[in-house]
């Protein structure tokens, strides 16, 4: 009988970081893991996953 088991390859739910995160324009820690630090520039939605 083979064993039961969940599927290897696939890939996990998508999860909003910021669901339990009040985002709030003075929580710089927060925001700038969307800003470049070397350009100033805001992240697109391919690398931020938002």
């Amino acid at each position: 009988q083979p064993i039961q088991m969940e599927n290897p390859y696939k890939e996990p739910p998508k999860r909003c970081i910021l669901c339990k995160i009040d985002v709030d324009y003075k929580n710089v820690q927060l925001l700038s893991q969307f800003v470049s630090p070397y350009t100033g520039c805001i992240y697109g939605r391919h690398i931020t996953g938002m």
